[in-house]
């Protein structure tokens, strides 16, 4: 397919793969960390998301790997995808962000920078963000980078949920739940959101934090 792919929170151990072995595979010549593009005048930031996600950083791997035996024990069936549906990845994160939290003491570091970027952030927008609580947090986080100047659009996905939010929020949702969705983006950087259903491309019009 010619594509790039952009590394995500549970890709780890495919980069130490990339890294040390031997095999000539031309997945490996394309794994990249996040991109960034000029599309019409607009400035893309493509990332997988867990990026501005304090509960997935390199001191919370080594938990990680220590809970993964449990959560293999939430799949009825081998292949079974359960935590990718919004509820339990919901719940999941939730649990985790907040015993990180209690942990490291982000919840004052959190709350200082949320004051400072809602102050300008406009009444519509701050209307989206009192509305489910991650979804809130995480739109909070993308929103500070786009203040610094860091991209113009952020196209994400890390929380399943497509759809998009004002107009420099667009995720492209995900291929593990019952529901696939993805972004079809036009050279002069205007962006719709589909989902792919069994007569092929359906418009999603879903606004996040709604």
């Amino acid at each position: 397919m010619d594509c790039t792919y952009i590394l995500g929170n549970h890709d780890d151990d495919l980069v130490q793969l990339a890294e040390k072995t031997t095999i000539s595979h031309s997945l490996f010549d394309k794994i990249s960390r996040p991109v960034v593009r000029t599309l019409g005048d607009k400035t893309f930031k493509f990332m997988h998301g867990h990026e501005v996600d304090p509960f997935i950083r390199k001191h919370s791997r080594t938990l990680c790997r220590v809970f993964s035996p449990f959560v293999n024990l939430l799949n009825p069936k081998n292949g079974s995808t359960t935590l990718a549906y919004d509820v339990c990845s919901d719940l999941a994160l939730e649990i985790g962000e907040a015993a990180l939290a209690v942990y490291n003491r982000l919840g004052e570091l959190t709350r200082r920078a949320t004051d400072d970027c809602l102050a300008m952030l406009p009444n519509e927008e701050i209307a989206f963000l009192k509305r489910h609580s991650r979804t809130k947090k995480m739109l909070r986080r993308y929103r500070e980078d786009l203040q610094q100047g860091f991209y113009d659009i952020a196209v994400v996905g890390h929380t399943h949920k497509a759809g998009r939010f004002s107009n420099w929020y667009f995720n492209s949702g995900s291929w593990t739940a019952d529901r696939n969705n993805y972004l079809y983006i036009e050279p002069d950087g205007s962006i719709e959101v589909f989902n792919w259903g069994i007569f092929g491309p359906e418009s999603n019009d879903t606004c996040i934090g709604k």
